[in-house]
This record gives C-alpha cells, sequence and structure tokens, in this order.
C-alpha cells in the first residue's frame, strides 16, 4: 500500500513538473517573434530598416540572397577598405578568387548571433565580428 502512495506522488510530481516547464517555455516564447533577437537585427532596425526593406514578401518566407547586402554595405573594395584593421583581413581572403563575391551570409547573421567562418579551419585568427 505504501509504495501505491509513492508512485502516486512520483507521478503527481512529475505531472506537476512538466505543467511547469511547459509555462516557462510559453511565458519565454513569443510566437509572433520570427527569430529570436540578435545584435545584426538592432543594427538594421536602429537604421530605419524594417524587415521588408530585404525580405520583398510579407510574412518573410526566404533568406535573403547576401549579394543584396552590398546594395547598402557598398562593394567589395569599400568592405576590404573598412575590414583593413582586421589581421587577416576576412574580406580579403586568399580563398576568394579576384572578382569573386564572399557570401556575406557565412558570417553574417540578422535572426541569429553572427559567427567567423574562417575559425571552422583557422583557430587561432584573433579577430572579432563586430
Amino acid at each position: 500500500m505504501r509504495w501505491k502512495r509513492e508512485k502516486r506522488g512520483f507521478e503527481t510530481f512529475c505531472c506537476v513538473f512538466a505543467i511547469v516547464c511547459f509555462l516557462i517555455v510559453m511565458a519565454v516564447h513569443d510566437p509572433g517573434q520570427a527569430a529570436p533577437p540578435a545584435a545584426g537585427i538592432e543594427k538594421h532596425q536602429q537604421a530605419g530598416l524594417t524587415c521588408q526593406s530585404c525580405h520583398k514578401e510579407s510574412p518573410p518566407k526566404a533568406s535573403v540572397p547576401g549579394a543584396l547586402c552590398m546594395t547598402c554595405h557598398g562593394d567589395l573594395a569599400k568592405l576590404i577598405t573598412k575590414s583593413s584593421k582586421a589581421v587577416p583581413n576576412p574580406h580579403a581572403s586568399p580563398h576568394i578568387s579576384p572578382g569573386e563575391q564572399p557570401k556575406c551570409e557565412e558570417c553574417h547573421h540578422i535572426h541569429k548571433p553572427s559567427e567567423i567562418s574562417c575559425k571552422n579551419c583557422h583557430q587561432d585568427f584573433k579577430f572579432k565580428m563586430p
């Protein structure tokens, strides 16, 4: 008889625990938010851009091609100059053929933290993502 009470108590605990976890997740998750906020989204909002400035459909469905970034951020020569203090300069990579445009989205993200894809192979690189 005692083990039945202990089992019932354990089952009650598990149910209450599951409900509390569910309520915490629901309190933190905003279903109207398409993706977690990241520094990139704030910078673009501060510049007066909206989702439709880059995404041409509403609500946004597809990823924005990196070439669209150059519309506002300038051409590759401008980016190489802007990042010239970084050693090595990520926009002047020897892995990019002359005339080839790097894929902005490999490192820069709007809806999640950006990353330095060079560090996938070159862990010793010290530069930081702005």
